[in-house]
Protein backbone atom coordinates (compact mmCIF):
# COMPACT_ATOMS: atom_id res chain seq x y z
CA UNK A 1 0.00 0.00 0.00
CA UNK A 2 2.75 2.47 0.86
CA UNK A 3 4.55 1.78 -2.40
CA UNK A 4 1.23 2.00 -4.24
CA UNK A 5 0.54 5.39 -2.64
CA UNK A 6 3.98 6.73 -3.58
CA UNK A 7 3.60 5.32 -7.09
CA UNK A 8 0.11 6.78 -7.39
CA UNK A 9 1.36 10.23 -6.40
CA UNK A 10 4.29 9.89 -8.82
CA UNK A 11 2.01 8.88 -11.68
CA UNK A 12 -0.51 11.60 -10.79
CA UNK A 13 2.22 14.26 -10.84
CA UNK A 14 3.60 12.89 -14.11
CA UNK A 15 0.18 12.88 -15.75
CA UNK A 16 -0.50 16.40 -14.45
CA UNK A 17 2.76 17.63 -16.00
CA UNK A 18 1.85 16.01 -19.33
CA UNK A 19 -1.64 17.56 -19.28
CA UNK A 20 -0.15 20.97 -18.43
CA UNK A 21 2.24 20.73 -21.39
CA UNK A 22 -0.62 19.75 -23.70
CA UNK A 23 -2.79 22.68 -22.56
Amino acid sequence: PILDDLYGIDIKGFMTEILKKWE
